[in-house]
């Protein structure tokens, strides 16, 4: 059994309810989809896992396409990418014009159990495999998902991709992230994010996208493209230093080893391997580039452990830009001091900032409302670990309870973070909202800069 049979199968069960044991490692990797189920939050210091893309983008040629049916082929043009033009609440609305710059247009479909699989873009560089696709259904699509998962019934009804690069299962890392909306009762538009960054892909290659299951409905779906990043690689930096450091964190010693870093315009990532003791792995760190800046280390997934192997982990930051000849590595211990507390600040007084921890913190620069969602964008100022959890409340300082789905976007070249917070209620009130709150007071960041390791990009 694969590795995407195994994530696939332990998914279903989760969106429907079962209460089955979950082994912790596939666990970890399910749980920054499962984060977005609404839930109450506890003031407490909280590792949010947020659902981001990072659009990483090529010119793509197709090939070949072959299924359980007959395949139509669009002629193949760059095109904009229609994922974009059927939905205002997009979370990789920032990332929009540089998939319309640089995607190439397949539009290659194949149709099994009166089910259309179209895939419509797929944009590729050496951190990512993006495919945007459209899957039509002669009836309504109805997954029969309990009242709890209305708000996301939309990216649990898309359908698992499997993946082959010239033939073969490849590596997928972490930070594979999903989204989608319904164009209508018949149609659903999908964007698929691969994380590839711990594979060594050549510039072309073949790429074979399946799928056995869409709609609870068994089939055969499946598509061969041909994939070229000629066009994105002149832009983008990747370099494998292989650079072996012992890292020092209280009690414990690290041995980690610096496999790859890649640096570009859509997406940069660090990936780094440890032989793991304990459990203990090395994920706390910040990154700076060779003018000082801080550049932002997201969180956008789990990072997996393993005590017998070695563990390989990607680390996505932001905010390097094309000319960064340097980045270096700081080890951070983190500790907490007494109870964490929240700190308020009135909505009408933005650009508000809030010191979250010692070594940073977060400025919240606008907040929208529009029906039933709220919008919160934000940007960091220093080294700044955790995603925020926000609280409101009205004007005589009483918390304000809203049931609240939530994904995060982020603009990666301005370091931008956008918080979407939708409510179940269609008709939600929030002009009772008079002050935003979020958790401060007991994160304790120890930048150990004396073992700083520089890592040369140029």
């Amino acid at each position: 059994m694969t590795q995407f049979d195994d994530f696939d199968k332990l998914l279903k069960e989760k969106a429907q309810g079962d209460k089955c044991t979950i082994p912790s490692n596939l666990n970890d990797k399910i749980n920054n989809i499962l984060k977005n189920l609404p839930e109450k939050r506890a003031p407490k210091k909280m590792k949010l896992k947020v659902m981001l893309i990072a659009a990483a983008i090529a010119a793509m040629s197709i090939t070949t396409v072959f299924a359980g049916g007959a395949p139509h082929i669009k002629k193949l043009t760059n095109d904009f990418v229609s994922y974009f033009k059927g939905t205002e609440n997009c979370k990789y609305d920032s990332d929009m014009p540089l998939f319309n710059t640089f995607n190439s247009s397949i539009g290659a479909s194949i149709t099994d159990k009166n089910i259309k699989f179209t895939v419509d873009n797929i944009a590729a560089d050496d951190n990512f495999i993006n495919i945007f696709y459209t899957i039509e259904s002669k009836t309504p699509i109805n997954m029969n998902f309990t009242d709890e998962n209305e708000l996301f019934k939309a990216f649990l009804s898309a359908p698992f991709l499997d993946l082959k690069i010239n033939g073969k299962n490849t590596t997928i890392g972490n930070h594979n992230d999903i989204d989608a909306y319904f164009k209508s009762p018949k149609v659903l538009k999908v964007m698929k994010r691969f994380n590839v960054s711990q594979s060594d892909l050549p510039v072309k290659f073949n790429l074979e996208i399946s799928a056995k299951e869409i709609f609870n409905t068994k089939g055969n779906w499946s598509i061969l493209t041909s994939v070229d990043k000629s066009n994105i690689k002149v832009k983008s930096t990747t370099v494998k230093p292989d650079i072996k450091a012992s890292i020092k964190l209280g009690k414990y010693k690290h041995k980690i080893n610096i496999d790859k870093v890649c640096i570009s315009p859509f997406s940069s990532q660090i990936v780094i391997s440890e032989h793991v003791k304990d459990n203990n792995l090395f994920d706390t760190f910040a990154l700076y580039d060779d003018k000082g800046r801080v550049l932002d280390v997201l969180n956008t997934d789990e990072t997996t452990a393993s005590n017998l192997f070695k563990t390989t982990n990607s680390f996505e930051f932001i905010k390097a830009k094309e000319d960064t000849k340097s980045i270096t590595l700081v080890p951070i211990n983190f500790t907490e001091k007494g109870k964490a507390k929240i700190e308020k600040a009135k909505i009408k007084n933005l650009p508000i900032s809030i010191k979250t921890c010692n070594t940073g913190s977060r400025v919240i620069d606008k907040i929208e409302f529009n029906k039933n969602v709220i919008r919160i964008s934000y940007h960091n100022d220093g080294v700044v670990l955790w995603d925020p959890a926000f609280i409101f409340y009205d004007k005589n300082d009483n918390e304000l309870n809203f049931d609240f789905g939530e994904n995060t976007s982020v603009n990666r070249a301005t370091g931008e973070f956008t918080q979407t917070l939708e409510s179940s209620n269609k008709n939600e009130d929030f002009s009772k909202i008079s002050e935003i709150g979020t958790f401060t007071g007991n994160e304790n960041l120890d930048l150990l800069k004396d073992q700083g390791i520089k890592i040369k990009l140029k």
